[in-house]
């Protein structure tokens, strides 16, 4: 099951999120949006360094859970 969704659903509060951009085929994990012009373009920036103002993203999706910790035994 794929949780992509939607560039217009991103959220617009500083959350982390992977990107797709269809024309290049590729996946950018952990950005965030740091600008929206009127809604038809949305700029997004690694929050790790990187590419940056990535604005021909089509999709987003949420990032996954951390791994659960586990005590040294297992």
């Amino acid at each position: 099951m794929s949780d992509w969704r939607p560039i217009k659903t991103a959220p617009n509060d500083g959350t982390m999120v992977d990107l797709y951009v269809a024309s290049r085929k590729e996946r950018l994990t952990n950005y965030c949006l740091t600008a929206n012009n009127k809604m038809t373009d949305w700029f997004y920036e690694p929050v790790y360094g990187g590419r940056t103002c990535v604005r021909d993203a089509t999709h987003w999706m949420p990032l996954p859970e951390p791994p659960k910790e586990r005590d040294r035994y297992g």
